[in-house]
């Protein structure tokens, strides 16, 4: 039988792709199938943030930790979904930043979900001085458009039933606000209107900002209005009427795990919703959270990559009735 090269490769990747998932250390086996397995992926700036990684070197190192995320994610054989929770695109979504994605995500072996980030549809290009440029509504839309079809989303906000749990993706859209991470009016009606419907639901929701107050100034953009997710007070209200919502899962404040903030007791939005953190991917050591659905309880653990380690210290389990 004749073989290209190109054929060759692929056999290749998939035959080593087999093994690392019966030797790699990274592999989390599936003893048993009573829970379902979200990774979370925040802020991955692809292909990476020129402006803060100026150095050719850290860049390559950068790059490198990506790409060894990629082999991990890809040795992982009991995820169910991966979740992009905004900020996919470097800066502003320049050809060159979506083709990176493209490359990244297109090399995933799991079922993908994305949601909008401020990076995503806000900036249109750098001045001179490399400061973003924001769109206005008119870009900002175009900006959205073009994610939606990127990433083949039918939507920018969306729900999925994983077993007994409710999933609900939520993007930044607000087309004319001056704050980062802003839900359109017809969004918060929407969401409104799905935990309404879904009562008896435990419900996870994704967002590419944190609630306000789960995380300590700890510099000085926590907490503000940029840097929270918004509107606040509406987002407030809905969730005290739908006690079903158990998670909030977020990225937007780049929080690692070397933060005391990263799974502390200042999560816990006013008694009822835990707020997971997602640190970035713009780094040469990478850490992602796993999410675990099992069917009286969710399950967080976070490893981190450089290492092949799971921080059992930060492993956190929400009873659900």
């Amino acid at each position: 039988m004749n073989i290209n090269r190109k054929t060759a490769v692929r056999l290749f990747i998939a035959v080593a792709m087999t093994l690392c998932s019966w030797l790699g250390p990274a592999v989390a086996s599936a003893e048993s199938t009573d829970y379902q397995r979200i990774v979370i992926l925040s802020d991955a700036h692809l292909p990476t943030t020129p402006r803060e990684n100026a150095d050719p070197a850290k860049q390559a190192r950068i790059l490198a930790a990506k790409q060894k995320l990629l082999t991990d994610l890809n040795a992982w054989t009991d995820v169910g979904l991966v979740v992009a929770t905004g900020d996919v695109v470097a800066s502003y979504g320049a050809d060159e930043e979506y083709a990176a994605a493209r490359d990244f995500f297109g090399g995933l072996v799991q079922p993908q979900a994305f949601i909008v980030g401020n990076h995503d549809y806000i900036y249109i290009g750098r001045d001179h001085q490399h400061r973003l440029i924001r769109g206005d509504a008119t870009q900002r839309q175009a900006k959205l458009e073009r994610f939606r079809q990127e990433f083949k989303q039918s939507q920018l906000y969306y729900t999925q039933q994983r077993g007994r749990y409710l999933l609900v993706f939520l993007s930044a859209d607000s087309l004319e606000s001056k704050v980062l991470c802003q839900f359109s009016h017809q969004q918060m009606t929407w969401l409104a209107n799905v935990l309404a419907e879904n009562k008896t639901r435990p419900t996870i929701i994704f967002a590419h900002a944190p609630l306000a107050g789960t995380l300590t100034n700890y510099n000085k953009n926590i907490n503000t209005p940029s840097f929270i997710a918004q509107p606040e007070q509406e987002i407030r209200q809905v969730l005290h009427k739908n006690p079903q919502v158990i998670l909030w899962v977020s990225g937007h404040t780049h929080t690692p795990p070397t933060n005391p903030d990263f799974a502390a007791a200042i999560n816990l939005y006013d008694g009822q919703v835990r707020n997971i953190h997602n640190p970035d991917l713009d780094r040469e050591v990478i850490w992602t959270n796993s999410v675990y659905l099992y069917p009286d309880k969710v399950v967080i653990k976070t490893f981190r990559h450089s290492d092949q380690t799971w921080l059992d210290q930060l492993e956190r389990t929400i009873e659900v009735q």
